[in-house]
């Protein structure tokens, strides 16, 4: 068997594996689960998504939260380990970012048995607001949003992993190689062309990074940009963050584009310095990114939605000029 399809032979036995679990899953054992372990109200509880992960919507104390359910077949317990410990310590910071709430037993995640199967979950504070509309255009709400990226970054490099072990782009970059080597010929060039250009990178605002900062992950409430789901948090150099907030934007004016790179990175600098050198390769970086989910998406049919999409294929083959 290839490496190829190797790889792609153990996506689709774990999505398969959450699938049948997620399938059978029963919501009937819930109300107690919350009640006991986060004294939530149990009649508040809400389905809001059953796909890669189960999420409900409930009421603690009044206040709105999210509980995401998962099994690791899908996602490894440590992972979501790792994700919770720095989630919770941007928000100690004071990062806007959703807030994991520990248990009453004093953990980010707590084990639900059914049967012979075991779910765990996590519950996170909600975010206020709406997510950032892919048709946005005020320049305020860019700016909010990054003087939040800011924050976080701020936050990130303070950050000590303690016994939680994080992935680093260049696992991603990796992890992702047998399908890059069965790429068309343009792929399988630029794949090697960045990787050169990553390994000459200087290693400066070099952290963990949000891993996934597009505009539905990014909540706004006329007064603050709060960012949410840290699903998988990555090592790697932070402006690997601001090259995937710019992406979703690709279709509009040159013009449009400037000016929302420029009230990015207002708010940006409002926080924090920003380093030219690094600020200049921004369309590599956002290259790398279009690369990396092109990529990501020919494994995809297993796993979702939609598979390959051409403007992925367009981000990993053209630098995007802001």
């Amino acid at each position: 068997m290839s490496a190829e399809s190797h790889f792609r032979s153990q996506l689709e036995v774990s999505v398969r594996g959450w699938v049948e679990v997620r399938d059978r899953f029963d919501a009937q054992t819930l109300p107690a689960f919350v009640a006991r372990h986060w004294a939530a109200d149990p009649q508040s509880l809400q389905l809001v998504e059953r796909r890669l992960s189960i999420v409900y919507r409930l009421r603690r104390a009044g206040d709105p939260h999210y509980l995401r359910i998962s099994h690791p077949s899908i996602r490894r317990p440590r992972t979501a380990q790792a994700a919770y410990h720095f989630q919770a310590h941007l928000a100690e910071q004071g990062a806007p970012v959703c807030a994991p709430l520990r248990s009453q037993q004093g953990n980010h995640i707590e084990w639900l048995r059914q049967g012979g199967t075991h779910y765990f979950a996590g519950l996170v504070s909600a975010a206020p607001g709406q997510a950032i509309h892919p048709e946005e255009r005020e320049p305020r709400v860019f700016r909010a949003w990054g003087r939040s990226i800011a924050q976080l970054h701020e936050a990130s490099l303070a950050y000590r992993p303690g016994p939680h072990r994080h992935h680093t782009l260049f696992d991603f970059y990796q992890n992702v190689r047998p399908i890059a080597l069965a790429a068309e010929a343009a792929i399988r060039a630029k794949y090697f062309e960045l990787e050169r250009w990553l390994h000459d990178l200087p290693r400066r605002d070099f952290a963990l990074t949000h891993g996934d900062m597009h505009p539905a992950n990014v909540f706004w409430d006329g007064k603050q940009a709060t960012i949410i789901d840290f699903d998988e948090p990555v090592y790697g150099w932070l402006w690997v963050d601001f090259a995937r907030a710019l992406l979703d934007f690709y279709q509009r004016s040159r013009p449009d584009r400037r000016a929302l790179h420029e009230a990015l990175l207002a708010g940006y600098r409002e926080v924090r310095p920003v380093d030219a050198e690094l600020h200049s390769q921004l369309p590599r970086f956002m290259q790398l990114r279009g690369l990396l989910m092109h990529l990501w998406s020919l494994t995809d049919g297993a796993v979702s939605v939609s598979g390959p999409a051409p403007h992925q294929r367009r981000w990993a083959l053209q630098e995007q000029r802001w």
